[in-house]
């Protein structure tokens, strides 16, 4: 389960709010947040620190994330942990769905892929094998059910900071030969916010923060639908703050 807690988050995120105006509706805004403008047209801007299950966060990206956040309180932004709604839910959701789309037609998608992405798929499969309708059908209700949650939830706080990846991400070999299917769920779990925001459908920025570990790692803002002008305001700042840190040397 993830639960908000600062000292605990997986996927770290932090509530903002432009303090001096009061909470209401973005003109325009459909469900989520984020806005980029000087003098934000929506008042409230949070964003939640959330604990992936049985992730974890590495303590230098913990650091980044606090930091990240600290930068968006000196820039105006009210910064408080929130916590995200359904994200194991979410998780199942996503496997079911997405393997039940790949899955019916697997031999003849699976030729068209690397043998690295065919063995991350298999093992994917392996895990969550596809549906039948009726249970596909159902996950699409279930879907829509978690969509109308997070709209809920960034109608209040209209803006999310996170972790991009709680966890040094671990290089060029991201699936040995070895990988079993524990080993690969421990992998995509470490992706599980971007995979949750991927089904909700909400936009996203990834800012570099530096690295962990010798790999890159990042924050991500996350906003309501159609205001990707909030997520890249906010990740200006944090930008300007941390610098540009791309391009990167190739590493082995």
């Amino acid at each position: 389960m993830w639960r908000g807690g600062r000292p605990r988050t997986a996927c770290g995120s932090s509530a903002i709010r432009w303090p001096r105006q009061t909470p209401r509706r973005c003109a325009g805004s459909v469900t989520r947040e984020r806005s980029r403008s000087a003098t934000p047209p929506c008042p409230t801007w949070r964003s939640p620190r959330t604990r992936e299950p049985g992730a974890g966060i590495h303590p230098q990206i913990r650091a980044a994330l606090d930091e990240a956040a600290t930068a968006l309180q000196q820039a105006g932004y009210t910064v408080e942990e929130v916590q995200l709604p359904r994200p194991a839910e979410a998780l199942e959701c996503y496997g079911k769905l997405i393997m039940t789309a790949f899955g019916v037609k697997w031999p003849r998608i699976r030729r068209l892929l690397s043998e690295k992405g065919a063995q991350h798929l298999d093992l994917f499969m392996e895990r969550t094998p596809h549906t039948d309708l009726a249970e596909f059908l159902r996950q699409t209700g279930v879907r829509l059910s978690i969509q109308r949650d997070w709209a809920k939830l960034l109608d209040t706080h209209p803006l999310l900071l996170g972790a991009t990846c709680p966890q040094p991400v671990p290089g060029a070999d991201l699936l040995p030969d070895d990988t079993d299917t524990e080993s690969h769920a421990r992998m995509m779990l470490a992706g599980a916010l971007c995979t949750v925001t991927s089904l909700v459908g909400v936009p996203a920025v990834s800012v570099p923060t530096g690295f962990a570990d010798g790999m890159p790692q990042g924050v991500q803002l996350i906003g309501q639908v159609y205001r990707e002008d909030r997520c890249l305001g906010a990740a200006e700042v944090i930008e300007r703050h941390f610098g540009v840190l791309a391009p990167i040397g190739p590493r082995p």
